[in-house]
């Protein structure tokens, strides 16, 4: 058998990595998959005799026993709520009178576009301003209401649970004052289980 020149065998290679480039030029482009873009609904501002805890802008991410979430506020009675992977968003409602002393924003039931997760497809959330007398009326106000909640020294408030029975997810967001202000210690606070953030406010638009 003939033995195959170094010159020979080097010109049937770039022969070969010609026609293998000349192949992928033709392969047509594989087909790009269209994301999803996530509809986020329109919301009003927030009343002006509203007593909310959030700014507009203003992300929470707290780790509580029962696990961490992440509230984020705005625009207007907007809120976005990120939890065990999920992201949903709610229109809150304002309160027109107080209730049990609160006169902020509240949503109860299912709210429009909101794809159940973990069989949660049903929510109970409350964001307002808390005042007590003492330290001690806020502490126990807590404990009576048991939600997991873990508090800043400045009075920032947030538990929250899963109740699978009545496939709903339970959310509480407060600003607790204490004699008419914002306290400045509070026993058993951990400042590092709340991080708050500013961001840029989402865009909301009308579904097509």
């Amino acid at each position: 058998m003939p033995k195959t020149t170094p010159r020979l065998l080097i010109v049937g290679l770039t022969a070969l990595a010609a026609l293998v480039s000349a192949g992928c030029a033709n392969t047509p482009p594989s087909p790009k998959i269209a994301k999803k873009s996530v509809q986020i609904p329109n919301a009003p501002p927030v009343p002006e005799y509203s007593e909310v805890a959030l700014d507009n802008g203003q992300v929470v991410t707290a780790a509580t026993p029962e696990g961490k979430i992440t509230v984020s506020a705005g625009p207007g009675t907007l809120r976005s709520l990120s939890w065990d992977g999920a992201k949903r968003y709610v229109v809150l409602k304002p309160r027109e009178e107080r209730l049990y002393g609160s006169k902020g924003i509240y949503f109860e039931g299912h709210p429009d576009n909101w794809k159940p997760h973990n069989g949660l497809s049903r929510i109970k959330i409350e964001e307002g301003q808390r005042q007590f007398d003492n330290v001690d009326d806020a502490l126990i106000w807590m404990q009576i209401r048991r939600l997991h909640y873990v508090w800043t020294n400045n009075g920032l408030v947030v538990g929250w649970k899963r109740k699978p029975d009545e496939a709903m997810l339970q959310v509480e967001v407060w600003q607790f004052f204490i004699d008419g202000e914002k306290p400045s210690f509070l026993p058993d606070a951990k400042d590092y289980l709340i991080q708050t953030r500013q961001a840029p406010l989402p865009v909301s638009a009308k579904a097509e």
